[in-house]
């Protein structure tokens, strides 16, 4: 009996408003089945700043672990920072016992709005050792990322 409370409710009503309810609940129904399309207010990656995403072509030498560069990146970062002395900065993981070291190879220039160097990089791993040359950059407020690497050098 509950159910019908409403609709006897509705039927209680005179016919222009009767009417007019159906109508508004005609014109109502058909918004949901359409959308707008709305475009995304943010990426689609979750970008937290403090680790920069490791994609194939970053890496240095295949085989090294997400922390091997972690701990790469973190040597690179310190050896190309613009306001420091452009020492060889190394890096090591006692775990793997992967080790290696960058090197700034020139000075600082801009390329796109973001501020790049030079550098030279030596990778040891258990099965191999490799120098690597390459370019890294880093827009403001992020941290740097390789833009372009190249092996120069193996050696077992």
């Amino acid at each position: 009996m509950v159910f019908f409370q409403p609709l006897a409710a509705f039927f209680r009503l005179g016919r222009s408003a009767r009417a007019g309810a159906a109508i508004a609940v005609c014109l109502a129904l058909p918004g949901c089945g359409f959308s707008i399309p709305i475009k995304p207010l943010a990426r689609d990656e979750v970008v937290t700043g403090s680790i920069t995403p490791v994609d194939v072509e970053t890496r240095l030498t295949p085989g090294l672990t997400e922390e091997d560069w972690r701990r790469a990146s973190n040597a690179m970062s310190v050896a190309l920072d613009p306001l420091g002395n452009g020492e060889r900065a190394g890096w090591d993981n006692p775990e793997t016992g992967h080790s290696g070291a960058f090197r700034s190879a020139g000075l600082p220039f801009v390329r796109a709005g973001e501020v790049c160097r030079s550098w030279v990089a030596d990778v040891k791993t258990r099965i191999i050792t490799r120098r690597q040359e390459g370019t890294s950059c880093r827009a403001p407020g992020e941290d740097w990322r390789i833009a372009s690497n190249q092996q120069v050098a193996d050696a077992r």
